[in-house]
């Protein structure tokens, strides 16, 4: 999905929708080692839970990627109003971001016994 917004011009829904890959991803490697995973959007708090140190690598990709969480869904969601533009440049490296946890991600999950 994040792929057709940004082919489209949609830069919004781009970052949008690669955060929200980038935290089902985080999600689906912590229930695969840990079992569990706690109930969060916050990629930072998904970070932390991890205590093997596996999650680490992606420390800054997700500070990335979380800024744009609540602003994309709720436009008005900082105080005093509105983010700004988001740009082309954020969306591609958005959607780098998420591509390069999502692939990480199933590679980890597909070669664990």
């Amino acid at each position: 999905m994040a792929g057709l917004a940004l082919d489209q011009g949609i830069f919004r829904q781009t970052c949008f929708h690669a955060q929200q890959a980038a935290e089902k991803a985080l999600k689906a490697l912590l229930l695969a080692r840990q079992g569990t995973y706690p109930r969060t959007h916050s990629l930072e708090d998904l970070l932390a839970f991890d205590t093997s140190g596996e999650l680490s690598e992606w420390e800054e990709a997700c500070q990335r990627l979380s800024q744009f969480y609540l602003t994309t869904r709720y436009v008005d969601a900082l105080p005093g109003g509105v983010m700004d533009e988001i740009s082309d440049e954020d969306a591609r490296v958005s959607l780098a971001d998420a591509a390069n946890i999502v692939t990480s991600v199933r590679d980890r999950v597909t070669r664990q016994p």
